[in-house]
């Protein structure tokens, strides 16, 4: 038997982070929270994770460098991501960016950095689900 996929769920909106994460640990996804920019960096530092879904609206936290947007710090952490500033993070992670921020621009930076699939919020916790399957590589059931 295969060992379940393990993404890092990154979302400060604690009531959709709860409900979101119940469900999709439900339809065997372990799943790992993190509020914030420094808390997702820390915990992609531990590696162990086979894709992200992240929320683009995210607070920075403590100890960040001034001058980052904090509507954007998503954003920042995918850039970390991908240009190899997090250390023990695999580059190439799969990520599925879930996101209030409905500008072109927001969408077409975000898909620069190579993510799997870009949702607009609110989305159907199935769609979610089925975006993040797809991303990992898992049978995608309707």
């Amino acid at each position: 038997m295969a060992a379940q996929p393990r993404i890092l769920f990154v979302e400060d909106e604690q009531y959709l982070n709860e409900k979101l994460l119940r469900y999709i640990v439900a339809h065997d996804i372990n799943a790992v929270a993190a509020t914030t920019l420094q808390e997702a960096t820390a915990k992609l530092a531990e590696g162990g994770f086979s894709g992200v879904l992240l929320d683009i609206m995210l607070p920075i936290g403590e100890g960040q460098p001034a001058g980052l947007n904090p509507l954007t710090g998503g954003i920042e952490l995918l850039r970390r991501l991908r240009q190899g500033e997090i250390a023990g993070a695999d580059t190439a992670l799969p990520v599925v960016c879930l996101t209030g921020r409905t500008e072109a621009t927001i969408e077409q930076q975000i898909k620069t950095l190579g993510v799997k699939a870009f949702l607009n919020k609110p989305e159907t916790m199935r769609t979610v689900l089925n975006a993040l399957q797809d991303a990992l590589g898992l049978p995608v059931k309707e």
